[in-house]
């Protein structure tokens, strides 16, 4: 993800310990993987558990949406439940943890390096692309000290060419299929996002990094079964929000979101342990429990997202939005 932060094109957000938290209006500015991100999801009805609070899950409902029974059981909502009486996080608490984060750095870098060798990367690797001319140069590992340099081809504006000491070689024991496609949808959600960047840069948009959107911060008359009601936040309404994996922003001012589906190759193998390899062909249909996360998205963005960008992603055969 850190190299995807680095890319000309994409806007990423700021470190955590640098966001100054005033308000649920600030929420969306910390990072998916940020402590912040994590303690904002106590409490809250998140795009996670929306289909499980509708009963989407429940074995009546699974078997009438052709729910596969791996994702199906009453269990699903007993967890939702649980998470929803927890107690949710306060703006105390995050600016709390934000300070906390400030003084480990502080302690860790001496004040003047105290910018992190990621944000440096990033700021001089989006610097040396504003001073690029249309002439495309060439990478060099020993002289350059950013990982996307001007594309040669017509194909992408930028080629990645990550150093040496960025290429992490990770192992992972896992023991069931299901272990296995969370991780890889984790670890393959940067490249999706990446061809997003590409995609939408193409068409005139910016793909910027998101945190979680507070339904909270959206004007109530934007919500018509809510219009007539005294609502109390936490209180006659559960907090809410969504996380988007991305947004592009247009220059007429609207808003998309971009939900991405990393569709992972394994299977079940033949033994106790053991996967296999299918690799199977993007969606071209959006499953029925993905339907409440994508309404969700575009609520918690607010009356200009005019639409969702539902990316349906394999290892080997391509992507469809």
């Amino acid at each position: 993800m850190e190299d995807l932060r680095a890319h000309p094109l994409f806007q990423e957000l700021p470190d955590p310990s640098e966001v100054a938290v005033n308000g649920p209006q600030d929420f969306h500015r910390f990072r998916q993987d940020s402590l912040q991100w994590a303690l904002l999801h106590n409490g809250r009805l998140t795009t996670s558990r929306m289909a499980s609070i509708l009963g989407f899950y429940e074995p009546w409902a699974s078997k009438l949406l052709n729910i596969p029974r791996s994702l199906s059981g009453h269990h699903k909502v007993l967890d939702a439940w649980q998470h929803l009486i927890a107690t949710p996080c306060t703006l105390q608490d995050l600016v709390k943890s934000t300070y906390v984060m400030q003084q480990e750095r502080m302690e860790e870098q001496p004040a003047k390096s105290f910018q992190s060798k990621g944000a440096a990367r990033r700021h001089r690797g989006k610097q040396r692309s504003k001073l690029q001319t249309e002439t495309a140069r060439s990478f060099s590992p020993s002289s350059a000290d950013d990982v996307w340099t001007s594309s040669s081809t017509a194909t992408f504006p930028y080629d990645y060419a990550p150093l040496p000491r960025n290429v992490q070689r990770s192992t992972f024991h896992v023991q069931t299929v299901g272990q296995a496609r969370m991780i890889w949808g984790s670890t393959q959600e940067a490249t999706s996002i990446l061809a997003a960047v590409n995609f939408f840069g193409s068409l005139g948009g910016v793909v910027h990094e998101i945190g979680l959107c507070p339904l909270e911060t959206q004007p109530l008359d934007n919500v018509a079964c809510l219009k007539s009601r005294q609502v109390s936040w936490g209180q006659t309404i559960p907090l809410m929000g969504a996380s988007p994996d991305a947004i592009v922003t247009f220059p007429d001012g609207t808003i998309e979101a971009i939900e991405v589906k990393n569709h992972a190759p394994f299977r079940t193998g033949g033994k106790p342990g053991a996967f296999s390899i299918s690799d199977v062909e993007p969606y071209l249909e959006i499953a029925p429990w993905h339907i409440p996360q994508l309404q969700l998205e575009m609520l918690c963005l607010g009356p200009q997202c005019r639409a969702v960008n539902f990316m349906s992603c394999t290892a080997l055969k391509g992507l469809l939005f």
